[in-house]
């Protein structure tokens, strides 16, 4: 995760000029993509509660314009740079800092160092431009290698730290505490930093955030409390995510709040990278495809009624109870909105060596509410029957 995170940051940095003896470069795109991990090595460090990376054999290209006078020639043209091995030595710290709101920690980067090495026999220059490119090549070529790239890649990690502690902590400082997620209802997500993010004595890191949800616009306490646990597993896995039923219900009790339509076409497209078509529908009511042929893309949405849904969490598996309005719309027609209330569902989730394993051993659809409607010349019980 560091390490894409990282290079992402630098892939494409713009340096204005770079000036020298005889002229100048100018408008230069540096491009660092992110190198193959085996060349990576990450280093925790608990004392200043950071990450040390190092990346050898990276790559880079830098592509702009040049200037430069010899003797009694002027020439201006393109440059085209390819370095073929860079080392990247980088020590990034962790902290907090207010968010937004300024009541709430988000988290904070801050580089202590930055480094990036380049040995001239590793950089190859390409020049075009005048027929008298190669009355100068000879001199402005070693020029730019041994002197000219080194400033180039000085501004560029010059320019990187800028943009972590400005453009960077700036954002996580705006988008790191809170967000609305509009595809699930229009619920605020609060993911502020419960603590901190950490790197402990044992090499691990972890970090807390809030992990509740709200109705920005009916703000009230969730009805019951967080849930308390350790950060980390130590007969756990290496990646670790936990989360609490207090999360899903704070989800849950504020998406029937905001009185909102779930996306429910987005999330599976999203999610799974699945769309559902007449095709798939079909098999579960047949009429549909009597009605509106094959193939056809089923879009559906869902809004949560009576009361708001709950689960529960505990040592022998998950149940979750709740009411929705289903709206099915084929062809931008409404073929099927029906409300199904109290349906329920129990499940068992494990893992073993690695793959996770579900099982659903108890579902009802519940009982069909008041409003059904259709286009496809069913009855709402035969609806049910069908279910």
């Amino acid at each position: 995760m560091i390490t894409p995170y990282f290079f992402n940051l630098i892939k494409n940095i713009a340096i204005p000029e770079v000036d020298f003896d005889g002229g100048y470069l100018k408008n230069l795109k540096l491009n660092i993509p992110c190198p193959d991990v085996k060349n990576v090595a990450i280093k925790f460090d608990h004392a200043n509660n950071g990450a040390d990376l190092k990346a050898s054999q990276v790559v880079a290209t830098a592509d702009g314009d040049f200037h430069y006078k010899y003797l009694f020639i002027t020439v201006d043209g393109q440059v085209h740079v390819d370095i073929k091995n860079l080392g990247v030595d980088v020590d990034v710290d962790t902290l907090t800092q207010p968010g937004t709101p300024s009541s709430e920690l988000a988290p904070k980067l801050k580089v202590e160092n930055l480094a990036i090495n380049v040995d001239p026999k590793d950089i190859d220059i390409t020049l075009t431009g005048s027929g008298l490119i190669g009355k100068i090549a000879n001199a402005l070529i070693p020029l730019l290698k041994s002197s000219v790239i080194p400033q180039v890649i000085s501004q560029a990690t010059t320019t990187a730290k800028t943009l972590v502690d400005t453009t960077v902590n700036q954002d996580l400082a705006l988008y790191g505490t809170q967000e609305v997620i509009p595809f699930l209802a229009g619920v605020t997500a609060d993911y502020a930093q419960v603590g901190g993010p950490q790197f402990t004595e044992s090499s691990i890191f972890q970090m807390g955030v809030n992990g509740t949800f709200f109705d920005a616009k009916h703000a009230k306490m969730p009805a019951s409390p967080p849930a308390t646990f350790a950060l980390h597993d130590p007969k756990g896995k290496t990646a670790q995510i936990f989360a609490t039923e207090y999360t899903v219900n704070s989800a849950l009790d504020s998406g029937f709040t905001t009185g909102n339509t779930l996306d429910v076409t987005y999330l599976l497209s999203h999610f799974l990278n699945l769309t559902v078509t007449t095709d798939d529908f079909g098999k579960l009511i047949p009429a549909v495809l009597t009605k509106y042929g094959s193939g056809v893309p089923v879009e559906f949405a869902g809004k949560f009624i009576k009361a708001p849904s709950h689960t529960t969490m505990d040592s022998t598996g998950q149940s979750v109870t709740g009411s929705l309005e289903i709206t099915c719309t084929i062809n931008k027609e409404v073929a099927i909105q029906a409300s199904f209330e109290d349906a329920d569902a129990q499940a068992t989730i494990s893992s073993t060596n690695g793959k996770i394993f579900g099982n659903i051993g108890k579902a009802t659809i519940g009982t069909l509410g008041s409003g059904f409607v259709t286009t496809l010349g069913m009855t709402g019980p035969e609806l049910m029957t069908l279910l």
